[in-house]
């Protein structure tokens, strides 16, 4: 009777130490946890500050009942007088939808009138010594979507809008006579804006850069408008330098107060990338 019992616990005791192989041989596992996906930051950045040497040509008027001067001086001639011209672009985008503003500010002092003043009371009057102190403060704020995108060439279109503030200082006198005349005023206004920027890249660190707009449409100015080319070469990853050319014209003529100005030179540009 013991042999049966001590047969019968020696058959457990196999079939336990059966089981706990198989089972080791085959562990049930609880699965790891995975770490939430990461969505990725595709938005770059870029901010380029310019240096401009612009040319002034144009007229320009405080008011109805002060003089009326018209500027011509070109780009060599306008360093004699030029206090400060810059501005400053920056471009946000994430490959489909972005932001690119133009930010820029001119001052120019002691401007010669270049032919016969209209002064008040007498019309055009020439020999007139006329002094035009200008400055001009122009913001755009856009928004942009990307029409295109290949691996060399971009493609932005841009809306928005374009502030605008001018001052303007006018001193006038004849010679020969007491009568002197002097007038200045600042006045703004806003302009709806549209435009389209492009990058193509050459390879080797050359691209070319391009923006152009347009604003007013009798809203605020009558017509204002600019473009602007430029050929970037890559320092670094995060830097370029930036070689052009731009033209802006702004025409505003609203209750006598005239600034009719073409401005135009190269420019000179670093770009930050972040």
């Amino acid at each position: 009777m013991h042999a049966y019992a001590f047969k019968f616990l020696a058959a457990g005791a196999v079939a336990a130490a059966l089981s706990q192989t198989a089972l080791a041989a085959d562990p049930v596992t609880t699965p790891a946890p995975q770490p939430a996906p990461v969505t990725a930051n595709n938005w770059t950045f870029e901010v380029t500050p310019y240096v401009w040497g612009a040319g002034l040509s144009g007229k320009a008027s405080p008011f109805g009942s002060a003089p009326t001067v018209r500027v011509d001086r070109n780009f060599s001639e306008i360093l004699d007088n030029l206090k400060l011209a810059g501005f400053v672009n920056f471009l946000a985008t994430d490959g489909r939808f972005g932001v690119y503003a133009d930010v820029m500010y001119i001052d120019s002092q002691n401007e010669q009138a270049t032919g016969p003043v209209t002064l008040p009371g007498f019309g055009p009057v020439p020999g007139v010594n006329v002094d035009l102190d200008a400055r001009l403060f122009n913001a755009a704020l856009f928004g942009a979507y990307r029409l295109a995108d290949t691996d060399r060439f971009a493609l932005d279109a841009l809306a928005g809008v374009r502030v605008v503030k001018a001052w303007t200082d006018v001193s006038a006198s004849i010679p020969g006579t007491p009568n002197t005349y002097g007038a200045k005023r600042d006045f703004g206004w806003v302009d709806p804006a549209f435009g389209a920027r492009m990058e193509y890249d050459f390879g080797k660190g050359f691209s070319f850069v391009g923006e152009a707009d347009v604003a007013g449409f009798s809203i605020g100015s009558d017509i204002t408008w600019q473009a602007m080319g430029v050929v970037r070469y890559d320092l670094s990853r995060s830097t370029a330098l930036s070689l052009g050319y731009k033209y802006m014209s702004v025409d505003y003529d609203d209750d006598g107060k005239l600034f009719d100005i073409e401005m135009q030179g190269p420019t000179v540009g670093l770009t930050f990338r972040f």
